[in-house]
């Protein structure tokens, strides 16, 4: 042990990973620079003086060595031992979001109607398909700016939860809460007993969804690559900062539709079945229905088709099932109950222009990539880019590209596309939750590519990645 311990502190990539990462979290945990936390006079994450419980810390330190140890097991990992893997994965985000003196916050992001969530309007609604058979017409009108830029789909999720919770009695429960309700905010009497369970149920479904992300994600890892690679993966993913930061915003939940239509676009591809790739678009258009900030991962789903197909012929087919997949729900949606998904999206963009017009361009071509690296973990970013270098390099050099290489290709090319137009202007690691699977997908190729003999090179990643999100935690508001 004492000659890998020598090993790991002599490694060069190493010390400056722990370097960079110490560092920034440091400048940012002292607000010594400002401009790390956003762009002055446009958007910045609030900074808050230290607010942590200390002895509190023996949790996430307990869990995140459970996973570390689970990840590590000799035997074959099975799905169902990936399923307990993603608990695990919860209640790490669980652990550290409770070293903060309100315990509860999660809860209260879900309610609070001056947040940016889907339940306010989900519990004012009386008659679901009245809703959706008005919502194309009065999307602009709603008195919730979340509807006037996203389709339907959040909306319907929880109110399906709130549903689902007014089918058990809740009179136990009422007078639980009803003593309680006097020290709580004012926004909290517009709900019923039945809208708060179902909130607090929201707050806990939506990130246990990105948990699950975890499955796909590990078949689509071995798909790719091998097994050493996926259980890498599946353990910076849990590991990631902005899942847990973030907790419980929809877009949490959009990693699982990420993980699962990359992988079967990828199993699509390999096994030559065009009904896995009709899967990949069905997924991919169901998340769509939530929010049309999806789009980039269609369009990502589509390159890999066009780099990876052997003819144009095959490109037509495959892409064909892969976009009557992708148009199902929203066709669906169209015919039943009036949902034009031409004019939800074209309302969408207007109010999304506004705020875009009032963000620099270049501030933000900037800021953007930095944002979503720096809340994917500073570790498991600068691995990341150690792909995309990579596999940059490679490309100039006589060797035919994998599967894996043509994934990350269409990846980076997605996202060039994306934040040379400007249309992310504005928007921030939060809302693009859905690429983190990707990035630790490749940082964990980089591990594996790069330093495999380094027997406690991943420890050391998961360690400094866990300070990270400590320091954040305990430093940031990322709700305000």
């Amino acid at each position: 042990m004492r000659r890998d311990i020598i090993q790991l502190v002599r490694y060069r990539p190493a010390q400056l990973i722990t370097l960079i990462t110490l560092f920034v979290s440091a400048v940012i945990a002292a607000n010594l620079l400002p401009a790390l936390r956003g762009v002055a006079g446009e958007w910045q994450w609030t900074h808050n003086s230290l607010d942590l419980i200390a002895w509190r810390l023996v949790f996430p330190i307990i869990i995140a060595f459970a996973l570390y140890r689970i990840s590590n097991l000799k035997t074959p990992i099975t799905n169902y031992q990936l399923l307990i893997f993603a608990t695990f994965a919860l209640a790490l985000r669980l652990s550290i979001q409770a070293l903060t003196a309100n315990n509860f916050s999660i809860i209260a992001r879900t309610l609070n109607p001056t947040y940016f969530g889907y339940f306010p309007p989900a519990a004012a609604i009386d008659d679901l398909a009245k809703f959706l058979r008005d919502f194309t017409q009065v999307q602009l009108t709603l008195p919730y700016y979340r509807l006037a830029t996203h389709p339907p789909g959040g909306v319907v999720f929880h109110w399906l939860i709130i549903q689902l919770v007014k089918i058990f009695p809740t009179q136990l429960l009422d007078q639980i809460l009803a003593p309680r309700l006097a020290s709580l905010p004012s926004w909290i009497h517009n709900y019923t007993t039945p809208d708060i369970i179902g909130g607090a149920i929201a707050s806990l479904a939506i990130p246990f969804l990105s948990s699950l992300s975890i499955i796909p994600l590990y078949h689509l890892a071995r798909t790719l690559w091998d097994d050493r690679t996926a259980r890498l993966a599946i353990l910076l993913y849990a590991f990631i900062p902005a899942l847990t930061l973030f907790m419980p915003v929809f877009d949490d939940a959009f990693t699982l539709i990420t993980s699962f239509t990359l992988y079967f676009t990828v199993n699509g591809i390999k096994n030559q079945k065009r009904s896995q790739l009709f899967l990949a678009g069905l997924i991919c258009g169901t998340g769509l229905f939530a929010s049309f900030g999806l789009l980039p991962l269609l369009l990502i789903s589509i390159l890999y088709l066009l780099i990876s197909s052997r003819a144009i012929k095959s490109f037509i087919y495959d892409s064909a099932a892969l976009a009557i997949g992708g148009v199902t729900v929203w066709s669906l949606a169209w015919i039943i109950f009036g949902l034009n998904p031409f004019i939800i999206y074209s309302n969408s963009m207007s109010e999304h222009a506004i705020l875009t017009t009032t963000r620099s361009y270049w501030a933000w071509l900037i800021y953007n990539p930095y944002d979503i690296l720096l809340f994917a973990g500073i570790p498991i970013s600068i691995l990341f880019l150690g792909s995309v270098i990579r596999c940059c390099r490679q490309l100039f050099v006589e060797r035919s590209p994998s599967s894996a290489d043509h994934l990350l290709i269409s990846f980076v090319i997605t996202f060039s596309l994306i934040l040379i137009s400007g249309n992310l202007r504005g928007e921030t690691a939060r809302v693009l939750l859905y690429a983190q699977p990707l990035i630790a997908l490749f940082a964990a190729r980089s591990i594996t590519h790069h330093a495999s003999r380094i027997r406690f090179y991943p420890a050391l990643i998961l360690t400094l990645t866990l300070v990270q999100t400590i320091v954040f935690q305990t430093t940031l508001s990322v709700y305000h």
